[in-house]
């Protein structure tokens, strides 16, 4: 995990399956060895808005439990080059691939529910 600590910048598209909407994010994400802090400004068909999410980290083994702001579990990720990952929120299943290199990392999730269905891919660049 040490050499996931500092700042990224980060560049998100979301792709809804339901409604054709594309969500773009734009921010920085601040990891440290306690917490992984998202900071963005969102452009959507509906308007440009500001969001921020945060996640608490525990080491664990080789690696990291990503948890909630409430401490719910929700992923464990190492530093292995591939991984996949699932969570079972309710009646909605994230499905997430995980693939880090040298300086940057990229995340693509699925997630379908009965009110869900979308794409999220996420780049992850080392900031300065």
């Amino acid at each position: 995990m040490i050499s996931f600590l500092g700042l990224w910048h980060l560049r998100r598209r979301v792709f809804d399956r339901l409604t054709g909407d594309e969500t773009v994010f734009d921010g920085t994400a601040e990891v440290t060895r306690t917490a992984f802090e998202e900071r963005c400004t969102v452009y959507h068909s509906h308007g440009t808005f500001d969001a921020n999410r945060t996640y608490i980290l525990h080491p664990a083994g080789g690696g990291v439990q990503v948890r909630f702001p409430d401490d719910r579990a929700f992923v464990g990720i190492d530093e292995r080059a591939r991984q996949h990952v699932r969570h079972l929120c309710g009646n909605d299943l994230y499905r997430g691939r995980f693939l880090f290199g040298d300086g940057e990392w990229r995340e693509a999730w699925t997630v379908r529910g009965p009110r869900k269905d979308y794409i999220s891919l996420t780049r992850y660049r080392r900031a300065g």
